[in-house]
């Protein structure tokens, strides 16, 4: 069974932190926060009516499939593009390079 676009992510996140790869690391990390971040529960609907909840509640997390992923994954890598364009634009080109290192990190796992 071929391994889900996380468990690579999370794979690679190990072995980047292991070579210090700084990139690399915030990519996988900001990609894995993403698809964590898709993958909870909408918050509830309280209202002053409602009465507050006490204790910790568990909520189920949403199942997300490849295409899910793929799109989340596709968004890390627009913002990463527009952030980069804006940099250069604005002379910071530095972080814009941050950014180009982060985007090829990315695309490795672009289908």
């Amino acid at each position: 069974m071929a391994t889900s676009l996380p468990e690579r992510l999370q794979a690679d996140l190990l072995t980047a932190r292991k070579a210090r790869d700084e990139a690399a690391v915030t990519a996988l990390r900001a990609t894995l926060s993403a698809v964590a971040n898709a993958e909870a529960a909408p918050a509830p609907v309280i209202s002053s009516a409602t009465p507050p909840v006490t204790g910790l509640v568990e909520h189920e997390r949403l199942t997300l499939d490849a295409d899910d992923h793929s799109r989340i994954l596709h968004e890390e890598m627009r913002v990463r593009v527009e952030a980069g364009e804006e940099y250069a634009r604005l002379g910071q080109h530095d972080a814009a390079a941050r950014l180009q290192a982060e985007i090829l990190v990315l695309q490795r796992y672009a289908p």
